[in-house]
């Protein structure tokens, strides 16, 4: 299995992308022939080995990538996860070395810990991410599992923390108070200022200032708006997902509405047995009208269900304005529920068709509209 680690080298005559792979192995893809993967180094063993053959070398779920190609290092440094280590491979002959952590013993895949020091004293536990500062002539390393941040000089074998106070736990801070939930990726910005992080378990980017020494938390936002050309700011639509085609399809009576009217929907949705919400996964509504956009402007087209002994009502304003006396409102609704031990967890989607008859010479639909449905 390939996993998502990929370095590129663009100095040389030729393009090459190197790849690693869970099968312990470090694959290579050139412009030699368009489409070929060629193994770069690795036995496909699962070992902490070394040697100047690199198809005789072993690794442990290679997993981190990066590229230092200027001399005089001309190599990959390789997060080697499983053996714990980081560990070089020779762009101009291939040869596979060691450069900190684990042991000398190639099938020992449990030296692990998390000590600083000098080459094969330093121990990491399950190393994801590496990241080669130029600017320096230092390699980060995400040793994941310490939960820290550990910078290496790869020519003294010098192996230091940079940040995390090691416990699990997230802090953005200075360097030395910051705290991470096992880090993974790790991307030196552009001007070698800034040392980009994922934090896997704090679902964020945490962005490492290497001159001032300080963490903070990458702002990630989604705009509900776009800018377009010119003075106004037009709302962006939204595309509304569409429930599987094994999906209950609902088609409910007509009803009749007034315009300037508030029409009310009200979700009744009923669980199986035993089961609840999915926690952290929103459950959601969304509002569409096929040929009829008109009559979901400046309404709220979508939302989420947060409990289902406390549904939502959905309003839609029947504007003063009607384009059209007829239209077909659709209401998708996405439900993410497990048992109730979380051992099985599922999704199901309901699609609930409510045509409207629009005319202001009759009272229009007082009544909520109930939208009903078990799984």
């Amino acid at each position: 299995m390939i996993s998502a680690a990929v370095a590129v080298c663009a100095t040389a005559p030729f393009c090459t992308a190197f790849v690693t792979c869970r099968s312990h192995l470090c694959l290579s893809f050139s412009e030699l022939k368009k489409g070929t993967c060629l193994r770069f180094a690795g036995s496909g063993n699962e070992e902490n080995r070394n040697n100047a053959y690199p198809h005789k070398a072993g690794f442990a779920q290679p997993s981190g990538l990066s590229l230092a190609s200027e001399d005089p290092w001309s190599c990959l440094f390789v997060a080697d996860s499983e053996s714990s280590t980081v560990r070089t491979i020779s762009l101009k002959d291939g040869a596979v070395k060691h450069l900190v952590g684990g042991e000398r013993d190639p099938m020992n895949l449990f030296a692990f810990g998390d000590i600083d020091g000098v080459g094969i004293d330093v121990k990491l536990q399950h190393p994801l991410g590496v990241a080669w500062d130029e600017k320096r002539n230092l390699l980060y390393v995400a040793d994941s599992y310490n939960h820290k941040i550990k910078v290496v000089d790869p020519k003294t074998k010098v192996c230091s923390t940079l940040a995390g106070t090691g416990d699990a736990n997230d802090a953005a801070s200075s360097f030395a108070e910051s705290a991470f939930n096992e880090p993974g990726g790790l991307c030196v910005g552009e001007s070698g200022r800034l040392l980009y992080v994922a934090d896997t378990n704090n679902h964020q980017i945490k962005v490492m200032d290497l001159e001032a020494k300080t963490v903070s938390v990458l702002p990630i936002f989604k705009p509900d708006s776009a800018m377009v050309d010119g003075p106004f700011p037009r709302e962006k639509q939204k595309t509304v997902p569409k429930v599987p085609k094994s999906a209950p399809n609902i088609q409910l009576a007509p009803v009749t509405v007034c315009p300037g009217q508030t029409l009310q929907l009200q979700l009744k949705l009923d669980l199986p047995p035993g089961t609840k919400l999915t926690e952290g996964v929103p459950s959601c509504w969304f509002l569409a009208a096929e040929g009829n956009e008109w009559l979901l402007q400046e309404q709220i087209p979508s939302g989420d269900i947060e409990s289902i002994s406390s549904q939502p009502t959905i309003a839609l304003r029947i504007p003063t304005d009607c384009l059209s006396l007829e239209a077909v409102l659709s209401v998708s609704v996405f439900l993410y529920y497990c048992s109730a031990d979380s051992s099985a967890c599922m999704m199901k989607g309901i699609l609930f068709r409510q045509p409207l008859q629009i005319t202001d010479t009759q009272p229009g639909c007082g009544a909520p509209v109930e939208l009903t449905h078990v799984f």
